[in-house]
C-alpha cells in the first residue's frame, strides 16, 4: 500500500500543509509588525535628531552673539586705546616742536651751527 493513498496519511499532509499555511502567515504578520516598528523607530530617531539639531543651532547662534558683542566691546575699547594714543604722541609733537622753536630763537647762532653740521654730516652719508 503507498502512503499517499492512505487516508490517515493524506490528512497528516493536509495537517502539515495547514501548519506551514499558518506559519507563513505567521512570518507574514511578524515581518509586518517588524517593518511597522522599525519605521516608527526610525521616525522617533529623526525626530530626536531634529531635536538636537536645533538645539545646537541655538547654541551656535547665541554663541556667535556673545563673541560678536564681546569682539566689539573689544574694538570699541582698542580704538579708544589707539585715539587716547595718537592725541598723546600728538601733544609731544606739538611740545617738542614749540621746544625746538623757543631753542631757535633763544640761540640761534647756535641752531645755524647745528643745522650745519647737520647738513654736512648728511651730505657726506647721502655721497657714498
Amino acid at each position: 500500500m503507498s502512503e499517499s493513498s492512505n487516508p490517515s496519511s493524506q490528512k497528516s499532509t493536509e495537517a502539515a500543509g495547514e501548519n506551514v499555511k499558518s506559519a507563513k502567515d505567521n512570518l507574514r504578520q511578524a515581518a509586518d509588525e517588524l517593518r511597522h516598528a522599525a519605521s516608527s523607530k526610525a521616525q522617533e530617531i529623526r525626530h530626536s535628531a531634529g531635536e538636537a539639531v536645533d538645539h545646537l543651532r541655538e547654541s551656535a547662534e547665541e554663541t556667535y552673539h556673545q563673541v560678536r558683542d564681546a569682539a566689539g566691546a573689544r574694538a570699541a575699547h582698542l580704538r579708544h586705546s589707539a585715539e587716547d594714543a595718537w592725541h598723546d604722541a600728538r601733544d609731544h609733537a606739538e611740545d617738542w616742536r614749540g621746544q625746538g622753536e623757543a631753542w631757535i630763537r633763544n640761540e640761534p647762532f647756535k641752531a645755524v651751527a647745528v643745522a650745519l653740521g647737520v647738513g654736512f654730516f648728511l651730505g657726506l652719508i647721502t655721497r657714498r
